[in-house]
């Protein structure tokens, strides 16, 4: 079963995670996911005060309540690992998008996004 904002907001409601509603529960769950996908707690308070106010302070607190309705990606031990990089021209400048693919189930494990070359094989080192 996929996870939509439908199925999470049940089971917030199922869990009774929030005591009170004074936000929608939609943001509460946009601001966790935006969150839960890599943007720091002051972008997502900052993109979603468009829509309603909220503080960088509400959304680690919604985080916080709602990543145990979120399923955790299982760690497991992977036989091949492949890397390949993309050099993209944005304006003048020029960046390396890096993924990281498993072979046998093609699954991608992760993206990165560099200026230099230096920084994933100092990150690779470093995490073996």
């Amino acid at each position: 079963m996929k996870l939509t904002i439908e199925v999470i907001k049940k089971k917030i409601e199922e869990r009774k995670i929030f005591k009170r509603n004074r936000k929608s529960i939609e943001i509460k769950i946009l601001a966790e996911l935006l969150y839960y996908l890599g943007l720091s707690l002051r972008k997502v308070s900052l993109f979603l005060s468009q829509f309603e106010e909220i503080s960088h302070e509400a959304v680690r607190i919604y985080y916080h309540k709602i990543k145990e309705v979120l399923n955790e990606p299982e760690r497991r031990i992977r036989n091949l690992i492949a890397i390949d990089e993309t050099k993209l021209k944005v304006g003048n400048e020029t960046i390396l998008v890096w993924s990281a693919i498993d072979v046998k189930t093609r699954e991608c494990l992760g993206v990165y996004v560099s200026k230099t070359r230096k920084l994933l094989r100092y990150y690779i080192i470093c995490k073996e």
